[in-house]
This record gives C-alpha cells, sequence and structure tokens, in this order.
C-alpha cells in the first residue's frame, strides 16, 4: 500500500533529496476508547535532525471554520467535500475533533520521537531550510510503494505504539 509524500531537493549542493511522507493510519485513542486520526504535516525536527511529519493541529476557530464552509460551500468546497465523504459525516468528525481539540494541552509534536522542537515546513514550492538556511525546492508531490505505517498516540500526542 502506498503512503502519501512530499519530496524536498536542495537545488544548490549535492545534498540528498528528503521526504515527508505521510500515513492513513495514524490515530489518536481518545479517552473513551474511540480513535480520531491524527492529522499530518511536513516539519523540520531538531531532535530527529531531519524532515519528518508532525501533527497538525488546528485550532478551535479554524475547525469551527471548516464546519461553517461544510455547512454552506460553494462549488468547488461541495466537490472536494463530496470526495472525502459525505458532508454529515465531515461534520459529525469536525465536532469529534473539536471536543478532542479542548482538552488538547500540548503542542504539535514530532511523530516519530515526539519533540515539540519542530518548525513546520511552508507550503511553499521554495523556501530556506530551517536549520541551515539552504535553498529547498518541493520536486515532488504524490503516492509512493512502501511499507505502511500504524501507529496509536494518546490524547495529547504520546506513542502508545507505531510500526515504524
Amino acid at each position: 500500500m502506498g503512503r502519501g509524500y512530499t519530496q524536498y531537493s536542495y537545488p544548490d549542493d549535492d545534498t540528498p533529496d528528503e521526504y515527508a511522507v505521510y500515513s492513513a493510519f495514524l490515530d489518536y485513542i481518545l479517552l473513551d476508547g474511540s480513535r480520531l486520526h491524527v492529522n499530518q504535516t511536513a516539519c523540520y525536527c531538531s531532535h530527529c535532525q531531519r524532515i519528518d511529519m508532525a501533527e497538525h493541529i488546528e485550532t478551535l476557530e479554524q475547525l469551527q471554520n471548516r464546519i461553517e464552509k461544510l455547512r454552506l460551500p460553494d462549488s468547488d468546497e461541495r466537490k472536494m467535500a463530496v470526495f472525502i465523504g459525505s458532508i454529515p459525516d465531515q461534520i459529525v468528525e469536525l465536532n469529534r475533533r473539536i471536543e478532542w481539540r479542548r482538552t488538547r494541552q500540548s503542542p504539535a509534536k514530532c511523530l516519530h520521537c515526539g519533540s515539540t522542537e519542530i518548525i513546520l515546513l511552508p507550503n511553499d514550492d521554495e523556501f530556506s531550510h530551517p536549520a541551515t538556511g539552504a535553498r529547498m525546492t518541493v520536486i515532488g508531490r504524490g503516492f509512493m510503494s512502501t511499507a505502511e505505517w500504524h501507529a496509536t498516540y494518546t490524547p495529547e500526542g504520546d506513542a502508545i505504539e507505531s510500526s515504524e
């Protein structure tokens, strides 16, 4: 099974490309035993000293805004929402995420080592490396064939178990 990725290149030197590799199989185990998918974003982890994956934790306001857009979607948002799943199901999931977010205390963490010493990477196609300042470019996004990464986390983002 494939995993989503973003490939980053160093165009000004021979540093090997780096990859941020997403997984569809990362979940928080909530206090009631239910699961909530871990939203992910690319980061630079100071502890791992590499580009990695971190939790993407939206604010309560951002989550509420997403619900409002689903309730009154424009045509592009409606197409995307239907592609992802039913709008009512998405609203239910966002309300669960809001309940989780209300109690979450810790900042976002690296999903591999648990460090909070992370710098989220911009969504730009070109930017400076957060640690070295070297110019980086995004040269690929897509899916790759690689081993599945399954992991579970506490509501505070601490790893319970992981296949990586």
